[in-house]
């Protein structure tokens, strides 16, 4: 056999090599994007339709083994601990979420749930800091953001409790106007204690 007919079948077999390794790799490749949508589809079914926090949580702590920077799974996590009433972690998660996305929407979106969780943190602890990185998105979320009525009733809120930040003629200007928007945002405020806010406000005397 000639030497230019053995590298003829050489370089056959090497590209023929070459062609099973691509499609193992695309093989491969689809299967794990239909496993990471999947996954993701779980994790919503059980945030937004069973509500069932615990359960988002582990499908999370699951999934993240595999696709650990996976923006969209780390927001879940951050939503499924604010329902846990979590509020650090689901901060960190959210964190995680933000540095993994360049996507404007996607990044937008995510500041808006920080910052329902801090203002939630803040509700609980009067931490100032947290009211400070809180205030500004949901102000700007409540003029134009996704969640307009929410952030109103987050930051309204805020506004109401008795600290140096309170503003009780503001707060109960959100707290109205959010109210009157937003039935919708039982998912994402807890709407009771806006309604309680808004009563105290009003029975308070004038100072």
């Amino acid at each position: 056999m000639s030497g230019q007919k053995v590298l003829w079948i050489a370089a056959a077999v090497v590209l023929a090599a070459a062609g099973v390794f691509a499609l193992r790799c695309g093989m491969g490749s689809r299967e794990k994007s239909e496993e990471l949508k999947s996954a993701r589809e779980k994790v919503d079914s059980a945030l937004t339709l069973a509500g069932d926090y615990e359960e988002a949580r582990r499908l999370c702590l699951q999934a993240l083994e595999s696709f650990q920077d996976d923006w969209l799974l780390l927001f879940y996590q951050g939503r499924a601990y604010h329902g846990l009433r979590r509020y650090r972690d689901a901060i960190t998660s959210l964190q995680a979420a933000a540095e993994r996305t360049g996507d404007r929407e996607q990044q937008e979106e995510i500041e808006f749930f920080l910052a329902r969780a801090r203002a939630a943190r803040f509700l609980e602890t009067r931490d100032r800091e947290d009211f400070n990185l809180a205030a500004g998105v949901l102000r700007s979320a409540g003029e134009g953001g996704r969640h307009p009525a929410a952030a109103r009733l987050l930051l309204g809120m805020m506004l109401a409790e008795p600290s140096p930040r309170q503003d009780r003629s503001e707060a109960l200007r959100l707290l109205e106007a959010g109210l009157a928007e937003g039935p919708g945002s039982g998912d994402l405020v807890d709407l009771e204690r806006a309604e309680r806010a808004v009563k105290e406000l009003r029975a308070a005397p004038e100072r």
